[in-house]
């Protein structure tokens, strides 16, 4: 995962408060936070561990 969209993702989880696994789904189904952190529509979500 390049640090780049680590680092977008990571600070969406803090201000919206989620956990890993809903902040990776999230970004698995939520257009806001594929555009957000520059991200593909059909581009695939990591690992939750990745957060943890």
């Amino acid at each position: 995962m390049p640090p780049q969209i680590l680092a977008s993702v990571i600070t969406l989880q803090a201000l919206h408060g989620l956990p890993a696994f809903e902040t990776v789904q999230e970004l698995r189904c939520g257009l806001r936070w594929k555009a957000a952190c520059a991200r593909g529509l059909h581009a695939m979500a990591f690992d939750p561990s990745l957060l943890a």
